[in-house]
């Protein structure tokens, strides 16, 4: 087996397809989002107006999904930070896009 043509395959696809800028962008977005949608739940999780000024996106994870079988259509790439809140992890951000690029979920999640 030569992993260092899967890994390459994989670094490509995501390249292409600019996965980990549209990530970056894709976490900003939702928690500004959130901000604004669930501004009591944000305030007590975060406590400060300006929380994102102590937010930091560290740890990245590039993996590729395969649900059921390969026959099932359900390959994805996925890119996923933690991100730390005054360097506590806080929580984790996933983007799921297809192997063509469109972005297919994004998820939130806090520890």
């Amino acid at each position: 087996m030569n992993k260092e043509y899967y890994v390459k395959l994989l670094e490509e696809l995501i390249e292409k397809n600019v996965c980990v800028p549209r990530t970056i962008n894709g976490f900003w977005q939702t928690l500004e989002n959130y901000r604004k949608e669930s501004p009591e739940e944000y305030k007590s999780i975060f406590g400060e107006e300006n929380a994102e000024a102590t937010i930091e996106l560290h740890d990245r994870i590039i993996s590729l999904a395969v649900r059921g079988s390969f026959s099932d259509n359900y390959i994805h790439l996925v890119v996923a930070y933690h991100f730390y809140f005054k360097k506590n992890n806080t929580g984790l951000y996933k983007m799921v896009f297809s192997l063509d690029g469109d972005v297919v979920d994004d998820m939130f999640y806090f520890h």
